[in-house]
Parts: C-alpha cells; structure tokens; sequence
C-alpha cells in the first residue's frame, strides 16, 4: 500500500523525525506505565517489569529537548526574533487552551460525575500549573526566549570551548544533584530543596537549557572514534538507573521520587545522548523515499498534537475499564498505550483539517 497520498513529505532532517518519532513513543508509554510503576509493590513481578518500562521511557522527553537544540540553534538555519515571539504566542496559547480543557475534564467533570464537592483552588492550581504534562510548554517558552542569546555563541567557530563547558556544567549540577538527592533518601539533609525544585519545574532554569545547548553540540559532532564507547556506556546507564530505583524500591528508604530517572540524572543524559547519537548515525544519510519514512514524518509533524492529547485517552481507559490491579500490569500498560498512541494520532490528524482548531495541535 502507498502512503505517499496520505503523507504528504516535505524537505526535513529525517534522523530528527525518527527521533522524535521515538522521543514521543517513549513518553505516551511513559505516562501508561507511570500510575503501575508507582503502585507495584517491592519485589514484585510488576515492579520489575513496570521499573523497565518507566526507565527506558524516560529517556523520551530529553530527546525532545535534544531536537530542539539541534534545529533552533543551528547557525545555518536563519531564525528572526518574530518569528520566535509568534512561536511563543503559539505556546502560551497552546497551553491555556489545553491546560483549561484538562481542568474542566479532571477537575470539575469527574468530580461532578461522582457525586463530589468542587476544589476550587485546585481547578485554579491546575490550570496556572497545567496538567501533568504541560510543564514541557513552560520549558519551550523559556528556551525560545534564551535562543536569541545562545544563538550568539553556538556557532562553528566557538564549538570546541561552548563544548566543553556546556558538558562541564552538564555533568557537575547532574552529578552534585544525584548525590544531594541519595543523601535525602537516608535523611542525611533536608528534602524541603528538591520538593520545591521539583514542583516548580526549577530545572526549566537551572539544567534543561544546558540540554538544548547540547542538542546543538550533538547534532554537529561525528564522534567517529569513540561512538561505539558511547552506545556501551548509554546502555551501562539504562542497567545503572534500572537497578538503582530497584534499589530504592525494595529497600524502601526515603525518596523525593525516583531518582534516577530524575531529568537531571547523569545517568540519564548518558543513556538518551547515546540512543540521540546512534538514531543520527543509522539515518543521517537516509534519502530513500519510502512508506516508512513517510509514515515517521507523519508521526513526527504531529507530535505536539499528540503530546497535547495522549494523557486525556490515557487516563479514560483508567476510568472506563477501570484498570487498577497492578498484577496485570503488562495488559493494562499495553491497552493504554495502545488506545492513547492510536486515538491521539487519529484525533490530531482530523484536527489539523480544520481551521483554527489546526493551531493547537
């Protein structure tokens, strides 16, 4: 069967399509997984299937990240600052539209529809705050308006010093967080810090912009030499964040959360700039024009309509088929990700025919 009528191409970087293909993937399992993962009891065959499932789907959103970095800061790419400012306009409404239609679903219909009373600072919170995914919106914003300024210095001729020092900082906050973070777990400091780093997003600021820089430093670099060092050490990494949250599960200490499939994990920068890197080396130079790749382009062009609306089916099947025993994990997870992946696609797609209702998907 040829696609071809169906998925129209256009002149793309198609290793970035493949990587936001599975950036996106990875983040709709993510957040099927995510309710089992939390709810598994220790030593369980649930715990150890849904932990794999969380940690490698984790590796999603700091790919995006990646893509940004590598399309935005491309000197070879002429960017106007209005055309970042009517970007930004499109995200502020993105979310205030997507962040109220989530608010009025989970946080007056279905409290409505079962017989409970109105949190009304709640509905407030979660539309300022946005539902559990929008804090990605936050973060685009910010990172739209640091462009202008990182665009000054992410250039040929400064690559080898923005290099070193962006993965210098990279590794110094990512590896003084991860021992902050161990050390709240034994109650050795104070965990008010990263509650708060956590609620508000704080690393939007502090670590993911060093990320985007290094979407840029990855999208230009051939790593010949040493590529297959890194795809080794991503992989020590995916085992390393596995057996830690194993760790922190079965032997039941303290936690501000799993830590080691935090956004600022060393462990899991590693293991997402080594799928980045191997995704780029197998298809940088794919000019094959196929089903496949059409199929990808599609998916790829549609992703932030599918990222607006996968957790709303997500979260229905819950609802509707009333899926809450952590024992049958592996069907549960697999209907979820099935039913938000495909009607989220499909919903996004119908969406972008229709005018206006096209610029928030």
């Amino acid at each position: 069967m040829d696609l071809n009528p169906l998925f129209k191409m256009k002149k793309r970087i198609f290793y970035l399509d493949v990587v936001r293909a599975l950036a996106m993937t990875m983040v709709i399992l993510l957040h099927s997984v995510a309710d089992y993962f939390n709810r598994s009891s220790a030593y369980s065959i649930s715990f150890y299937f849904t932990n794999t499932l969380y940690t490698i789907s984790s590796i999603g959103v700091i790919l995006f990240i990646f893509i940004s970095g590598a399309i935005y800061l491309n000197e070879d790419k002429q960017i106007s600052f209005n055309k970042l400012l009517r970007k930004i306009l499109k995200m502020v409404i993105f979310f205030v539209i997507w962040s109220l239609i989530y608010s009025l679903i989970f946080e007056v219909f279905f409290p409505l529809s079962e017989g409970k009373s109105l949190n009304v600072s709640q509905i407030f919170i979660t539309f300022g705050k946005g539902f559990y995914h929008l804090w990605y919106v936050y973060l685009i914003i910010v990172l739209y308006l640091l462009t202008p300024l990182f665009r000054l210095f992410t250039k040929k001729k400064y690559f080898k010093i923005v290099s070193l020092i962006t993965i210098g900082y990279i590794f110094a906050i990512s590896i003084i967080f991860l021992i902050s973070r161990n050390l709240t777990t034994y109650n050795i400091i104070n965990t008010q810090f990263f509650e708060i780093y956590d609620y508000f997003y704080m690393d939007i600021i502090l670590f993911l912009p060093a990320l985007y820089i290094l979407g840029w430093i990855l999208s230009k670099s051939e790593f010949k030499k040493i590529h297959y060092v890194i795809y080794v050490l991503g992989l020590i990494s995916l085992v390393g964040m596995i057996i830690g949250n194993v760790y922190l599960k079965n032997y039941g200490v303290n936690s501000t959360g799993y830590i080691y499939t935090k956004r600022d994990d060393p462990l899991l920068v590693i293991c997402s700039l080594s799928l980045f890197l191997l995704v780029k080396k197998i298809f940088e130079n794919y000019q094959k024009e196929s089903n496949f790749s059409r199929l990808i382009t599609f998916y790829s062009k549609h992703s932030l309509g599918i990222y607006a609306l996968h957790p709303m089916f997500c979260l229905f099947t819950y609802y509707l088929l009333d899926l809450g025993n952590v024992n049958n994990a592996f069907l549960y997870v697999l209907i979820a990700f099935i039913v938000s992946l495909s009607f989220s696609t499909i919903l996004t797609y119908l969406f972008s025919k229709i005018k206006y209702v096209r610029e928030i998907v």
